[in-house]
């Protein structure tokens, strides 16, 4: 019997940047799941900045997935400065049960899958319905500081202790989170190889190829802006090409160096251009407890376009040493761009190749499929 797989949003940003991966679940489960991705939810405030939303009806992206964008004039702050948070939360429940894709399953053929500890509240209110918990990083840390949150700790562990099934991204998780549950797989994030088969350079940074230095994901306040302010500074003739969102304002301070530029925001499909004008790329992460539980997707991407990789000491990079090259501070990372010929580069290229080709949207989100359809069958004959 085919179910219905929600999967709650944390934001619109979540959607864009893991539309790939929702459309492999969705490949690999044509005949297990339709798949539903629900963004929660908009307030009057988003609308009137005109914002472009769908609030009818869900929007088909493929052959079983849909998006649909929740809006609950209630969902504002304002609203709930006057009102109860239960009365809002118990609004929210009747207004997903009622979408009319959800109304075509039994209550019994639904499965929600959450992603982070702020929708263990979420998953309370549907606690007549199993769900799926992916841990995708170490919330409990604060990435910026490696701050210990908590809240955020209680909240995970009801996730984690109450879920049919938790994914955990990275090999660091697998070993922190197995201390509160024993229910865990491991599913790391994935790649599609054919967006990096024969892709061509990006004009914005074809003209110093070799000398390109790049990143690829959100600029914000995980990287380590003292260290990368060293490099930039130390080698005037690089250009370092930052390749998406800036989210943090620690970021600007690279804005007076003119070898740094900013592309801003690309979609996951142009992201190959880009990757294939840089001479090396960076994972300048800043070392602290909840980086050292995140396996960067965009490893996988760099390795893929066949990149040479240098990166902070995170234990999760760590793990690939043999094809990463491992600064320990600003020095190390100059020392290594200047004299990156010196190492064993062709074999590390092929072998991260040989690695990434492991790790396909394909692979991972067909297991992770028959995972849940053995632990969803599993819960159903209790």
């Amino acid at each position: 019997m085919k179910k219905l797989l929600i999967i709650h949003l944390v934001s619109d940003l979540q959607w864009y940047r893991r539309r790939e991966k929702f459309h492999y679940l969705a490949a690999n489960s044509t005949d297990d799941f339709d798949i539903l991705c629900i963004s929660h939810p908009k307030s009057i405030f988003t609308i009137i900045r005109g914002r472009n939303f769908n609030y009818n009806s869900a929007i088909q992206d493929g052959d079983n997935l849909y998006k649909y964008d929740l809006f609950i004039p209630e969902g504002g702050s304002i609203w709930r400065l006057f009102n109860s948070y239960d009365k809002y939360l118990q609004r929210l429940r009747n207004h997903i049960l009622n979408i009319p894709l959800v109304k075509k399953y039994p209550r019994k053929d639904i499965v929600n899958y959450f992603f982070r500890p702020e929708q263990e509240e979420i998953a309370k209110i549907f606690n007549d319905i199993p769900f799926v918990f992916e841990c995708y990083d170490d919330y409990t840390i604060d990435r910026s500081n490696g701050a210990y949150i908590a809240e955020n700790a209680k909240r995970e562990l009801y996730l984690f202790r109450n879920s049919i099934v938790n994914f955990v991204t990275s090999r660091h998780l697998l070993e922190v989170k197995s201390k509160i549950s024993s229910n865990i797989v491991y599913a790391p994030n994935g790649v599609n190889e054919n967006h990096y088969v024969n892709a061509n350079i990006n004009e914005l940074i074809r003209e110093s190829y070799s000398k390109n230095i790049g990143f690829v994901g959100n600029i914000s306040d995980h990287m380590d802006y003292k260290l990368i302010e060293k490099v930039v500074d130390a080698l005037p003739d690089h250009l370092f090409c930052f390749v998406g969102p800036v989210l943090t304002r620690d970021a600007l301070r690279l804005k007076k160096y003119k070898n740094v530029r900013f592309i801003g925001w690309v979609p996951r499909e142009k992201i190959p251009e880009y990757l294939h004008g840089f001479g090396l790329v960076m994972i300048p992460y800043k070392v602290n407890k909840a980086n050292d539980a995140a396996l960067p997707l965009k490893l996988w991407e760099y390795l893929i376009a066949g990149k040479v990789v240098v990166s902070a000491p995170t234990k999760e990079m760590l793990r690939y040493k043999n094809i990463a090259l491992i600064g320990n501070d600003a020095s190390q990372f100059i020392s290594i761009i200047r004299n990156v010929h010196t190492y064993d580069i062709e074999h590390r290229i092929k072998t991260g190749i040989r690695l990434a080709r492991r790790y396909t949207w394909n692979n991972i989100t067909r297991a992770m499929v028959k995972e849940m359809i053995n632990r969803i069958n599993s819960y159903a004959s209790k």
